[in-house]
């Protein structure tokens, strides 16, 4: 049984598996009012998160998050984060890290119990 199953992933071509792994990594909420993806090359992994309105939010699968102010315009990219976060919907990776898209912002949180909450105008909350 691992035999096949070690077999199959090998008969895959790296694209399949590099395109598979970045679309659960990464997502945009609606009107692209936030975009996050998880660098999960370095250990441990952290999830990002650019908003709109100005705010980078940080954390690793353990310990609080961190928030610092960009200045400057906000640019997404489509094609890093092209899965939508519709509201009301849940996304997780794995058991590190989880975000809910909501009318009053985008919370996300890891493992601990920390996190944030992002809102489409600049305003925030650390927990």
């Amino acid at each position: 049984m691992i035999v096949l199953a070690i077999a199959l992933l090998l008969s895959l071509p790296a694209s399949a598996l590099a395109v598979g792994s970045s679309a659960l990594s990464a997502f945009h909420t609606t009107g692209w009012d936030a975009e996050c993806w998880v660098v999960a090359e370095e250990s441990p992994p952290f999830l990002t998160c650019y908003t709109r309105g100005g705010l980078t939010g940080s954390i690793g699968a353990a310990g609080r998050a961190a928030l610092t102010k960009r200045s400057g315009e906000y640019h997404h990219d489509p094609f890093a984060a092209h899965r939508l976060l519709g509201l009301d919907r849940y996304w997780k990776f794995g058991s590190q890290f989880g975000c809910v898209s909501r009318g009053t912002g985008l919370k996300c949180w890891n493992n601990s119990g920390h996190g944030w909450v992002l809102g489409p105008s600049g305003s925030y909350r650390v927990y």
